[in-house]
């Protein structure tokens, strides 16, 4: 880093007592512009964007040591849930099956879905789901999940989700 007619220019780092990085910046004529990072002890890593010394957003981003991305607000510290992305959705094949995996939010969910036979016709969806946010969650499938088929004339039929005990209950 360095001065230009008065001005802050350059990359800028911050080290503590132990050597240990806690600040990387990057000043333009002065003013913050870029990425600016801030190292905190558990590991994690805040980064704003700047442009002329100003945030660009009204949220940072929240880096864990894996590597795990949260979005803020600034105002308050609060966790923003998005809905993920086309980009952010794939498909996984597991033993020959095909498994949709959303990633987002710090959370990941991998799911795929089949027609069994066993004790009637039943559709059946697997489900992972793995929290790598900060915010704990509770999930109940009966709940918070929503099922249908499509049948051959493209006609939707609702189905009923049921818990472990209830389902044991019927088989």
């Amino acid at each position: 880093m360095y001065y230009s007619n008065g001005h802050l220019e350059g990359e800028y780092k911050q080290y503590d007592e132990t050597g240990e990085l806690r600040l990387e910046a990057f000043y333009f004529s002065g003013n913050l512009s870029g990425l600016h990072k801030t190292y905190q002890e558990d590991g994690s890593c805040r980064i704003v964007e700047y442009d002329s010394g100003l945030p660009i957003h009204d949220w940072y981003l929240l880096a864990d040591q894996q590597g795990n991305m949260l979005k803020f607000r600034s105002a308050d510290n609060s966790l923003i849930w998005e809905t993920p992305a086309i980009a952010e959705r794939f498909t996984d094949y597991r033993d020959g099956k095909p498994w949709e995996v959303y990633y987002k939010n710090g959370l990941t969910i991998a799911l795929t879905s089949s027609v069994v036979r066993d004790y009637g016709k039943w559709h059946r969806i697997d489900l992972r789901l793995s929290n790598n946010s900060t915010t704990p969650i509770e999930f109940a499938p009966e709940i918070n999940i929503t099922a249908y088929s499509v049948d051959d004339l493209n006609q939707t039929n609702n189905l009923p989700v049921w818990s472990y005990n209830a389902y044991m209950k019927k088989v």
